[in-house]
């Protein structure tokens, strides 16, 4: 096994933030069963664009991430395609949406173990 590399764009998102966005619940069912679609579906259903998933990213000394660049290492993250930034339609879309809650979208780059 070995690690690849990994590359999204996404923003931090916590128990007040997912509550803010209407979507408490659905985050709920993410921290308790490791299920992310229904959060994603959620996000697609109210904005038009689904998430590619939610990550958490646990530092772990020769973990399955390594070399976390852009995200934190202990947080979660909503995760989309790094290409959504060449469609300027929907990245305008999530970039005004983002902007009412003074969240900013993030490039974030790691290895990850396959």
């Amino acid at each position: 096994m070995g690690y690849f590399l990994r590359n999204n764009i996404g923003f931090a998102i916590d128990y007040e933030l997912a509550d803010e966005f209407g979507f408490l619940d659905e985050f709920l069912v993410w921290e308790e069963e490791n299920d992310y679609v229904p959060f994603c579906e959620a996000f697609e259903h109210a904005r038009g664009i689904k998430p590619e998933a939610l990550g958490y990213f646990e530092y772990a000394y020769e973990g399955s991430i390594q070399e976390l660049e852009g995200f934190e290492y202990n947080t979660t993250y909503v995760l989309f395609d790094a290409g959504l930034s060449e469609d300027p339609i929907i990245y305008n879309n999530i970039i005004n949406y983002l902007d009412e809650y003074d969240v900013c979208l993030e490039e974030g780059f790691w290895k990850e173990l396959n």
